[in-house]
């Protein structure tokens, strides 16, 4: 018996030494550096000087297992703008990775952006790429005034409109009444000149 428990001992302690050591190589396989910048250009959209706009990198991965990543975007002095991480599949091509970011002036900016591994090593830049933030008009005040004063307008005619209705009203009614009465002198009219003829005949 004694001899039946060691040797479970055993197989216990050289499967617990076997199951570290798989991780032990799946770690390594996660963390190699087989991630890289595909063969698609960074693209960007939707930069304005009032709203973040979206830059979109292509991350390639030639290892057999997943592989975490780091994507950082930075300014030319270095300065962080944005950052997020991502897992890119095993033998991935072109696997898109997108992070927001924005500026509060219009003009044409400058980043590079860096690719890390799971353990912040860098595994390459791509860089510098230019981006051309558009001006927007929902910064000007003059546009809020404009969309102010429209519907101030609105509100103005609404209220006069409403307010003439029963004037309205009352002219339409008014209208009908004078019609209806018009009617029976016409008739009456017509019948007193058809009497006047019959007698003549």
């Amino acid at each position: 018996v004694s001899d039946l428990t060691s040797c479970k001992k055993i197989i216990g302690v050289f499967a617990v030494f076997i199951c570290l050591m798989s991780f032990g190589f799946i770690g390594a396989d996660v963390d190699a550096a087989g991630a890289d910048f595909g063969t698609k250009t960074i693209t960007y959209d939707g930069f304005t000087d009032n709203d973040d706009g979206e830059l979109t990198a292509y991350i390639s991965n030639s290892d057999a297992n997943a592989v975490v990543v780091k994507l950082v975007v930075k300014d030319l002095d270095g300065n962080q703008k944005a950052s997020t991480e991502a897992t890119i599949a095993a033998n991935a091509v072109n696997q898109e990775v997108s992070v927001g970011f924005g500026y509060g002036s219009e003009g044409t900016k400058y980043v590079k952006v860096y690719l890390y591994d799971a353990n912040g090593t860098e595994i390459s830049v791509s860089g510098p790429h230019d981006i051309v933030v558009e001006h927007s008009i929902w910064k000007d005040w003059v546009t809020y005034l404009v969309v102010v004063i429209i519907v101030i307008a609105i509100i103005i005619i609404a209220y006069f409109y409403i307010r003439g209705a029963p004037d309205r009203a009352a002219k339409k009614a008014a209208a009908l009444e004078g019609t209806s009465k018009s009617a029976p002198a016409e008739r009456t009219k017509y019948d007193a000149g058809s009497s006047r003829k019959s007698k003549r005949e």
